[in-house]
């Protein structure tokens, strides 16, 4: 009798062992990106549903009756996996939110609640060069109002908005979106974040209002510098040495030549100097290390097939500005990528071999998605 017993209790307790409610799970989809490896799992009679992100497992909130598509957006510094989820109660749609670095040090970040009952979302990336930012715009049909989330500060960031009618159209203007965005980052008047670096703990930003044309520099939360009349304005190139050197560029909305203001601080402690109307009508700008100095740099900006060019160098925390002849490689399309092309104009040295700067392409703004649920 107390075999039969405890045959019965053996049998009762691997019938609910760990390895039956394993078999429960069903998964629903799997993204690999850049190293990281992000699968989606449901627990239909449970109504429970998981993630597992590289070699750690998030629960959904319960009870969820539907685990979606995976959209993700690369921003650069940070991967964004946007998950679509319908929970059980009201048949009600929304989105799980994990951001991850794009290095292996640092921490993600997880938001569950990303516009709840919101059964749309726009996601939109903003790639400018080197810089990139991701924005998710959550909202439903039946309510003029929207959430949108961003990476501030190193974690994600949840803001409320109106939604304007143009939000809903099955395709959402770039600037219907923009003005979304620059609202929930708290820059209504600034307009659209479009690049940021920094230089030791200083920190520089542009904004561009499309819808009044004013592009605007800040330097640690202040206002360095703003221009009229703009069509598009960003940061081109950065060097963050001894001193920190910043090339911008600057589109006229007007037929005009656009031009590339450069922001120099020569150590992390002083007033910012601005040339505002540095080489005018030119498209390539071409940067490189002057020597094995981490203070010297020379950048050079030219339009290809003229002659003569613009160059800025920085030597001894100094920002010196000059035209130039330029050597008859550089006019080239092949030889403007060429380091030893570089190295005649610049001055003790040349770029390391296999690492000349690229020529700079005006970015085209990303074009934003509505993904329904």
């Amino acid at each position: 009798m107390r075999a039969i017993l405890l045959t019965t209790l053996l049998l009762l307790a691997s019938a609910a062992s760990p390895a039956g409610a394993a078999d429960a799970w069903r998964q629903t989809g799997e993204t690999v990106y850049k190293g990281h490896r992000l699968t989606t799992l449901i627990d239909d009679a449970g109504h429970r549903g998981k993630l597992k992100l590289d070699d750690r497992e998030i629960a959904l909130p319960s009870p969820v009756s539907e685990v979606g598509k995976i959209t993700l957006a690369d921003a650069q510094s940070t991967i964004l996996f946007a998950i679509a989820i319908r929970l059980v109660a009201g048949n009600c749609g929304s989105f799980v939110l994990v951001s991850v670095p794009a290095t292996e040090t640092g921490k993600g970040d997880t938001l569950f609640d990303f516009g709840p009952c919101n059964g749309r979302l726009n996601l939109t990336l903003r790639r400018v060069r080197t810089w990139a930012a991701w924005y998710a715009i959550g909202f439903r049909d039946d309510l003029a109002a929207a959430k949108v989330a961003m990476m501030r500060n190193a974690a994600m960031s949840v803001h409320d908005v109106t939604a304007p009618p143009c939000l809903f159209a099955d395709k959402v203007p770039t600037g219907c979106v923009e003005p979304l965005i620059a609202a929930a980052y708290g820059s209504q008047e600034r307009g659209l974040l479009t690049g940021e670096a920094s230089f030791g703990e200083r920190r520089i930003e542009t904004f561009f209002n499309r819808a009044s044309g004013k592009a605007t520099i800040l330097l640690d939360g202040k206002t360095v510098r703003t221009f009229d009349g703009a069509a598009d304005f960003n940061i081109d190139q950065v060097n963050a040495g001894e001193s920190g050197m910043f090339a911008l560029w600057l589109k006229p909305a007007a037929q005009g030549c656009s031009v590339r203001p450069l922001v120099f601080l020569p150590d992390r402690t002083s007033e910012p100097q601005v040339i505002a109307d540095f080489a005018p009508c030119t498209d390539r700008l071409l940067g490189a290390a002057t020597s094995n100095k981490p203070s010297e740099w020379t950048g050079i900006a030219f339009r290809l097939g003229d002659t003569r060019g613009f160059v800025a160098s920085v030597a001894d925390h100094k920002l010196t500005t000059r035209t130039a002849e330029l050597p008859a490689c550089l006019v080239t399309r092949d030889g403007a990528k060429s380091p030893d092309c570089l190295r005649q104009l610049v001055p003790g040295g040349a770029p390391p071999s296999g690492t000349a700067p690229k020529p700079r392409i005006a970015p085209t703004p990303a074009k934003p998605r509505t993904i329904p649920l």
